[in-house]
């Protein structure tokens, strides 16, 4: 006899009471924390779903008693609520170090998988606390503390690409075909498989989903950061390569979009194929946005500071020159006095720079200091006096560019370059 998918019988479910362990839980390290792990700590009655195949490790927790919550500790800088959303869905409330920051529904008309809500925090210690409110279940997925996420630029739709930013879910219903000339990179990702999705994860202010339009195309399911923006037929008759749809005025931050397959389509649609041939990552017309944690200098300056760069070289010039750099910005971090007669700055601490390198093939932030400066991932020391970022993004060599550093006044530098048009 055929087993029924946990989500068709959820709703005729009577909960069974779960005694779960509620352990003195301590922080738990950045990474992503399953439902059924020990750094989780559950109040009030819980099921449990180990057989949930499109779950984060095949597993899955919920609820429906009002005032029953999830709590979990750990060290970072961002917390990332993982979760389903589907036609039997409550609202949920959510608590961050004790604060109330939000509720929301997790409602769909159809089941979509690991959907993802992400808060940005002082990076240290910190709890999150998910609670049921009611009408309805609420479920854990997983948490994922200090979550990484896609600059911005263009992503291909192969898995091995951006691994780490990209994610299937329901593996076995998709084809990733690389026969297809007129696609991006000669690439694309596709399924029929309803529940199947795609998730990725960037940092931005709009994102563009670009599609292929054919007679056997069906509906997807948009959803971004939870929130439910309905549905695109990539339906046509005729075959149109490199459709797209642009998701914008999300605010300038890490951000997780959902793709879901619907499994409907259109009466004049032969199947109900979704596809995937690129996604492509903006800020406006912004071309690259980092964070810059500089936790072990003082922070003595606030506001946002601007500034205009060329970036790059002439394109004749780039194979002999390489990363030439051609401008650089950066706001000063330590604390100064003018001397006695005002117009010099005298330095009484380590000297420390936070800033933005352009180079011809892209942007470099660094940290300059001669103090001791903790290095974020992805990037090196710098000749022993401070870190050096990757290349992240390129420019376009030959024009000027808005430079902006933001501090955030709680040890966090934000970043970002605009193209000036």
């Amino acid at each position: 006899m055929r087993r029924l998918p946990l989500f068709l019988i959820l709703s005729i479910l009577v909960l069974l009471a779960a005694t779960l362990k509620t352990p003195d839980v301590a922080s738990a390290n950045s990474g992503k924390h399953d439902d059924d792990s020990a750094a989780i700590s559950y109040s009030g009655n819980w099921g449990y779903g180990p057989n949930s195949s499109r779950a984060y490790d095949a597993s899955l927790s919920f609820t429906n008693q009002t005032g029953a919550s999830a709590s979990f500790n750990f060290v970072g800088s961002r917390i990332t609520y993982i979760y389903a959303m589907a036609w039997n869905r409550g609202e949920v409330e959510v608590y961050i170090d004790g604060i109330f920051r939000e509720k929301f529904s997790a409602y769909a008309p159809e089941i979509r998988w690991q959907v993802a809500r992400t808060w940005r925090l002082p990076y240290g210690s910190h709890n999150i606390q998910i609670k049921a409110v009611g009408n309805g279940y609420i479920d854990l997925d997983a948490f994922h503390a200090d979550i990484p996420y896609s600059p911005t630029g263009t992503v291909d739709n192969t898995p091995s690409s951006y691994v780490q930013y990209i994610g299937y879910t329901g593996s076995n219903g998709w084809t990733h075909a690389s026969n297809f000339p007129e696609a991006y990179g000669g690439t694309v990702s596709y399924s029929r498989t309803g529940q199947d999705g795609v998730s990725f994860t960037f940092y931005g202010d709009r994102i563009t989903y670009v599609y292929n339009k054919a007679f056997n195309r069906g509906r997807a399911a948009i959803t971004i950061d939870g929130k439910d923006l309905g549905y695109i037929d990539l339906y046509s008759p005729t075959l149109q390569w490199q459709q797209s749809t642009t998701f914008d005025g999300l605010g300038w931050n890490i951000h997780t979009i959902n793709i879901s397959v619907t499994g409907q389509k259109g009466t004049s649609a032969t199947d109900s194929f979704v596809d995937v041939d690129k996604l492509t990552i903006t800020g406006g017309n912004s071309f690259v946005g980092v964070e810059l944690r500089v936790d072990t200098i003082p922070i003595t300056h606030a506001g946002k500071y601007s500034h205009r760069l060329w970036a790059g070289i002439e394109r004749s010039d780039r194979a002999q020159e390489g990363e030439f750099v051609t401008a650089w910005f950066s706001v000063n971090l330590a604390p100064y006095q003018h001397d006695s007669a005002g117009t010099t700055i005298v330095y009484s601490g380590k000297f420390s720079q936070v800033g933005l390198m352009v180079t011809a093939t892209g942007i470099r932030w660094f940290v300059y200091s001669e103090a001791k400066v903790e290095c974020l991932r992805g990037t090196k020391y710098w000749g022993d006096i401070g870190c050096l970022g990757e290349v992240s993004d390129l420019v376009d060599d030959g024009y000027w560019h808005t430079v902006e550093l933001v501090s955030t006044g709680q040890g966090y530098w934000l970043a970002r370059v605009e193209g000036v048009e």
